[in-house]
């Protein structure tokens, strides 16, 4: 079996895609787990810390909680964020307005949107999708978080139960504010032992001239950018080993 074998499952013979119920988003979520190897997340000596990032093995859902494919990497232009990935969509938003929030502290993360979406898409005002990555975690970690920055509004969910929300589709100082800096959300007592499952519901705003219902021509990407940019740690108690004393 293989990701392709399950992209394909996703999809009826119809060719429309399937309605994922929470259940059998986890299902799916834990068989990706299994099909790319990735085993459980567990303190490994002498590495307690394990990190995740969002990047494009993150799953895309629409509101609808369609499954519409994996994540893609996205620029607001060629210029932001900095160290924009060369594989990355770039939306073409005028410079040298964009995303500023300092990723110094999530090496690897990317931001990233739902896949097939380009700077002429439109229409991008209020636009939502939702990325989830499920994890196996063999104990639960002393300690774990999760650092986010969003254009324009993001919740945060571990195992279906909202840990915090950051920025507005409502209002723009709030939503710039989002762009511009990283939150972080305490998540450890929302994991358990066994499969966990992290999602981020993020949504654009309709700022400016751009709200569909005023300018629908002007209202794609290239004019409002959408995205969302985070990372996460889980940091496990050192288990020592001590030999008993043996008098000689």
């Amino acid at each position: 079996m293989t990701v392709s074998y399950l992209r394909s499952y996703l999809c009826t013979r119809a060719g429309h895609q399937r309605r994922l119920t929470p259940r059998r988003l986890q299902i799916i979520l834990v068989l990706m787990v299994w099909l790319l190897g990735v085993p459980a997340v567990q303190a490994q000596a002498p590495m307690p810390t394990v990190r995740f990032v969002s990047d494009p093995t993150w799953v895309v859902v629409d509101p609808n909680r369609t499954f519409v494919g994996f994540a893609q990497r996205v620029c607001a232009n060629s210029t932001s964020p900095v160290n924009c990935p060369s594989d990355a969509m770039i939306f073409g938003y005028p410079a040298p307005w964009g995303w500023s929030a300092n990723l110094a502290t999530l090496p690897g993360a990317t931001w990233i949107w739902a896949p097939g979406i380009t700077p002429v898409t439109a229409p991008a005002g209020l636009a939502e999708f939702s990325f989830s990555k499920a994890f196996l975690l063999a104990r639960r970690p002393a300690l774990a978080s999760i650092s986010i920055a969003v254009d324009d509004s993001a919740t945060v969910l571990v195992n279906g139960v909202s840990v915090g929300a950051v920025g507005s589709v409502t209002n723009e100082y709030e939503a710039r504010q989002a762009q511009s800096a990283l939150a972080t959300f305490d998540i450890t007592s929302f994991l358990v032992v066994g499969t966990n499952i992290i999602t981020i519901q993020v949504q654009n705003g309709s700022f400016g001239g751009c709200h569909p219902s005023l300018n629908p021509v002007n209202c794609s990407y290239e004019a409002n950018p959408a995205g969302a940019v985070f990372g996460g740690v889980f940091q496990f108690p050192i288990i020592r080993s001590f030999l008993p004393m043996v008098r000689r």
